[in-house]
């Protein structure tokens, strides 16, 4: 999320507050809360699944480290199917759009070759205009391409910068989804006048600290606090921080601007009830995202100083985000929470910010920025996508994978805690008559050492221990009634992770049907995979689309280079946006399969040789496909380097270019209105 700059401190005195705002901001608390409560039987199966994944599973259970017999198969479901749907770091490739960007030339190599005969022939209006028309699409080619390059570079350098790695995050979004049915992330764009606030985690800038030290010398100024609350030693160590860190030069060299990804709660997203589907939340108006906050924090963030608790103010929530009722007590108010929420607004194509509570916005509505193609900067993962309708019994959250192997999975637990007690239950026992056994003979009997010699003093000599100490029946144990077999090859076949071989369900099958059964397993984990690839190439077109409306030339050049080029108006940051865009590599995000990949280019290669490719061009490509991290440039001396070519006539010259026409010179600047420098595009 991200805030605009707090300007100027507001006064202590507050004019009095609209009854037309006061009204707006009650009708949207109302939706936000009427949707929580709508949706409250999913959030609560979210958490049970959490809490179940996580060991909580036996009625009554209140600690994970419980006596009773538990074999956590789900997780160990979960952390396969994480492994094998997100093995390595995706890449985005910069792509263009395909347009036809030539007016007289149709497009092939036959009518070029036309063209240039006849102009050495009998030149023609029409030829010179098609090869006119070519070089330009080529010199614009060659511009776009330039552009692409350095926004797929930016974009690299984006996901690299992030404060927690973003491969550990996506691995972590995918078992997310596994345990809740859902998962988030959110893009945005951090500038230098803006700030940031993660749904995750508390903002440590120096602009940050600065602001929290700012509230409590409020506070204590309006006599909330004196210098023997523990709040003072909080403002020294928050002086003290910001005093180093702006002493400290590698503490002040923060990055202006940057692409951020957050990754919110599954359970932190109220979406509008007329949403028919998560994905690209289809149907819905407006959504809000949730964030607790410290009273302090909220105030500090969002310079409301009159930003109350209590009756007439804002609601209190404990740590587990449940509403407390009343006005907390003294001791409960230093661990109570705000919540606030950040309205997306489609209809108006705005967001703002309220508290729970809180009679005015904490925000006023304003732009979206940037505001990307389909509005949403946030979009939803889901796995076991299901369909529903109004008026259906089902919802629009699907079930998670761990909600999918539960019973299967108590099933086990049962089953494993029964046959514990039935040992138990079987160990040897014996029975006598009452009162014939002394103590001692008991305690013998019950612990006797190896190969012991056991007298029985409470047996008359000449008797036989026999009728007086026998040993009691025990039930043997039926193994099929304990198996669970059964419930395991459910739990496989319930999710897309590792589903058995076709030959462990039926034992006379075929190597034909086990191999069909293999391909089945295969195609089942790759749907998931494709929705996974699709969030990735979803960041990705955004991510790009964020950094063309956003981003500065000065700071591309400083992250990718020198060189550059970057639009700068933004009538071109709007033209290249409909132009270029990213896209994630296909099966990028999964494990590599660099035989397959290897043996197709050994085929390929020699076809592109012998119609007669650009062998730089193979040795890219073997080099890229044979993951080495040789740089093919090194290899070839610098032009300036080699001898230059003869002419014909003794003298030294130039090569023609492969795209310049016999007897022509270089063409006309390409028809879009830029500049083809190689650092600046700037309109004509």
């Amino acid at each position: 999320m991200v805030l605009p700059p707090a300007g100027d401190k507001p006064s202590s005195e507050k004019a009095p507050l609209e009854p037309s705002r006061e009204a707006i901001v009650k009708k949207w608390t109302g939706k936000i809360n009427g949707a929580k409560d709508k949706f409250k039987d999913d959030f609560d199966r979210m958490r049970t699944d959490m809490e179940f994944c996580g060991g909580i599973q036996w009625p009554q259970q209140d600690k994970v480290d419980d006596q009773r017999y538990r074999a956590n198969m789900v997780v160990r479901e979960i952390n396969q199917s994480v492994a094998s749907m997100f093995a390595r770091n995706p890449k985005a490739v910069a792509q263009r759009k395909q347009r036809l960007d030539y007016e007289f030339w149709d497009g092939t190599v036959e009518q070029l070759q036309m063209a240039a005969m006849s102009l050495m022939q009998q030149p023609t209006p029409m030829a010179m205009m098609i090869l006119e028309d070519h070089r330009n699409y080529l010199v614009e080619k060659a511009l776009l391409d330039r552009i692409a390059q350095s926004l797929e570079k930016e974009y690299q350098v984006q996901w690299d910068r992030q404060e927690i790695d973003l491969k550990l995050q996506h691995k972590q979004l995918v078992r997310r989804v596994k345990v809740t049915g859902v998962g988030y992330v959110r893009l945005s764009f951090k500038r230098e006048d803006r700030k940031s606030l993660p749904t995750t985690g508390v903002n440590d800038t120096v602009i940050d600290r600065a602001e929290r030290i700012y509230q409590l010398v409020d506070d204590k100024n309006k006599g909330k606090w004196d210098k023997d609350d523990s709040k003072m030693e909080l403002l020294k160590s928050l002086m003290s921080s910001v005093q180093y860190s702006m002493s400290n030069p590698q503490d002040m060299q923060q990055v202006n601007e940057a692409l951020v990804w957050d990754f919110p709660p599954s359970t932190s997203v109220i979406v509008d009830p007329a949403c028919k589907m998560l994905k690209g939340f289809v149907g819905a108006n407006w959504l809000a995202i949730e964030y607790p906050l410290d009273l302090d924090d909220a105030k500090a963030i969002f310079n409301k100083p009159d930003l109350t608790i209590g009756q007439d103010g804002a609601k209190t929530y404990d740590d587990k985000g449940k509403e407390i009722p009343g006005s907390p007590s003294a001791k409960e108010e230093k661990s109570t929470k705000v919540m606030v929420w950040e309205v997306l607004d489609k209809k108006n194509r705005q967001r703002f910010f309220l508290c729970d509570g809180y009679k005015d916005y904490l925000l006023e509505p304003e732009e979206l920025r940037p505001c990307v193609q389909g509005f949403w900067p946030i979009r939803a993962l889901t796995f076991n996508d299901n369909e529903t309708e109004p008026g259906l019994k089902t919802s629009i959250y699907p079930e998670s994978d761990v909600r999918l192997m539960m019973s299967a999975q108590v099933s086990i637990n049962s089953a494993r805690e029964a046959l514990r007690k039935h040992r138990r239950f079987n160990r040897p026992k014996y029975y006598a008559p009452a009162g014939v056994l002394k103590d001692e003979d008991k305690d013998r009997l019950k612990n006797p050492p190896d190969g012991a010699l056991i007298e029985l003093q409470g047996i008359p000599p000449g008797s036989d221990p026999n009728k007086v100490l026998a040993a009691a029946q025990v039930f043997p144990i039926d193994i099929p009634v304990y198996d669970t077999g059964v419930n395991e090859r459910d739990i496989q076949k319930s999710t897309t992770t590792s589903q058995p071989p076709l030959e462990l369900l039926q034992p006379r099958t075929t190597a034909t049907s086990a191999q069909l059964a293999a391909q089945q397993n295969v195609q089942t984990a790759s749907s998931d995979v494709d929705d996974l690839d699709e969030m990735l190439s979803w960041e990705a077109r955004t991510g790009g689309e964020m950094m063309f409306r956003e981003m500065s030339k000065p700071t591309v050049q400083k992250d990718v280079g020198r060189g550059a080029p970057w639009p700068e108006s933004q009538q071109m940051r709007d033209q290249f946006c409909d132009r270029i865009f990213l896209d994630v590599q296909a099966a990028s995000s999964g494990r590599p399969n660099k035989g397959l990949e290897i043996s197709n280019f050994r085929e390929i290669a020699p076809l592109l040789i012998q119609t007669g490719a650009n062998p730089q061009f193979i040795i890219r490509e073997a080099v890229k496909r044979l993951d080495d991290r040789l740089d093919p440039t090194d290899a070839f001396p610098l032009p300036g380097m080699l001898p230059a070519p003869s002419n014909g006539s003794g003298s030294a010259g130039k090569a023609p270019s492969p795209n310049q026409p016999p007897n022509q010179t270089a063409g006309p600047p390409a028809p879009l209105p830029i500049s083809h420098d190689a650092t600046s595009i700037n309109p004509s």
